[in-house]
């Protein structure tokens, strides 16, 4: 520590430069070090340090912190810069992208819903239908699929975008097998991606992608081979529900605990379906639409889990069939892009007056996309 509190002005910019993502708050607490050692000819520099740092990389808890340091707050550039990234984190997101999916595989559209316009992102490297996506802090990632929604040619690749430094997909390393209609959740630095299809064969398999080590690691089965469930991220667990195995739609669920690195089964569904779109709102895991019934047809119910009893209720039905739907919280709503036939509607739902009402249109009609909340 006392070497790195007399580096000068140069060797200190250097360091800086070679910190990785994950670093903001240690090196936030390094600068603040290192001008406290020095404050009569080092102060003046902290403005400069301060706002080379990404503060919407470190936890709304120590940006919270940060309102105490007399240094930030001497600085209305500092001040405001914090306040901005605080109101960044903590406000709830009011765009999304729609990414891949049958006739728009290489697709990547973004959507204000205030405004209800579009703007396109680069294209996906590899078209991808039934692929799995997650966002985290400002990275995108696009994983498994198939070429086309009947699962020709499922893919092993993944690919990424920083929507902030890239102006391109940058293509990740492959999983240890091919998944088309597989889903996803990240917990801390990893992506877990679970289940899918392999030439007509449900996975029970799962593995996990190191952000930082950039590297894929098997993980236990989970306890049913499925494809097309959903999957949300809630408490720190992953949760894989519904979706179908070689036979028929599942209403069977289960969640993994990464402390224990164990699967445990959770309330059934109380409809069987499969592809249905599975989100978290307000301490709720929602499945919404989805395929079901005999003949494995579009339903239009909507159930609701909460973990506290370990049960799922329905909710008010959609409004329209979406069999291959998409879902995400945008604002304090349920948004969900229809997945069915030439409906381009997205419909948005309101727990708290228990409504859903029709949005816009997206550009076209898709199935089998993916969706993200930005």
């Amino acid at each position: 520590m006392k070497d790195f509190l007399l580096l000068d002005v140069d060797d200190l910019s250097f360091v800086l430069k070679q910190r990785g993502e994950d670093c903001e708050e240690a090196a936030f607490t390094g600068i603040l070090q290192w001008v406290s050692h020095n404050p009569l000819h080092r102060e003046e520099l902290f403005v400069s340090y301060f706002c080379q740092l990404d503060l919407t990389l470190m936890s709304s808890d120590f940006l919270k912190r940060l309102h105490r340091e007399n240094l930030i707050n001497n600085s209305l550039v500092c001040a405001n810069k914090l306040v901005d990234s605080l109101f960044e984190l903590n406000y709830p997101a009011y765009n999304f992208v729609l990414i891949g999916g049958e006739n728009t595989k290489t697709d990547c559209v973004k959507y204000e819903v205030s405004s209800k316009l579009s703007s396109h992102l680069p294209k996906l490297i590899h078209p991808r239908c039934g692929s799995t996506s997650v966002k985290r802090r400002k990275v995108l990632y696009v994983i498994g699929g198939a070429e086309t929604s009947n699962g020709n040619n499922p893919q092993k690749s993944g690919e990424m975008l920083d929507l902030v430094k890239q102006s391109r997909w940058i293509a990740m390393p492959d999983m240890s097998e091919a998944r088309d209609d597989c889903a996803s959740g990240c917990i801390g630095d990893y992506v877990y991606v679970t289940g899918g299809l392999k030439f007509n064969e449900a996975l029970s398999s799962c593995e996990r992608f190191d952000i930082n080590n950039a590297r894929w690691t098997r993980i236990n089965d989970m306890l049913h081979a499925r494809y097309g469930h959903g999957s949300v991220v809630y408490e720190g667990f992953l949760y894989c529900i519904g979706g179908q195995d070689h036979n028929k739609p599942l209403s069977s669920c289960e969640c993994y605990d990464v402390e224990s690195e164990e699967w445990f089964e959770i309330a059934h569904l109380n409809q069987s379906r499969c592809y249905a779109a599975c989100v978290v709102l307000d301490d709720m895991i929602y499945a919404i639409g989805g395929l079901g019934g005999a003949n494995n047809r579009p339903i239009l119910t909507v159930e609701r889990y909460c973990s506290d009893i370990d049960q799922w209720d329905f909710i008010t039905w959609l409004p329209t069939e979406s069999a291959l739907c998409t879902a995400c919280v945008v604002g304090s709503k349920l948004t969900v892009v229809a997945g069915n036939g030439e409906d381009k509607s997205v419909h948005a739902y309101d727990p708290t007056s228990d409504i859903w009402t029709k949005c816009f249109d997206v550009e076209k009609a898709v199935s089998a996309a993916t969706m993200v909340a930005l």
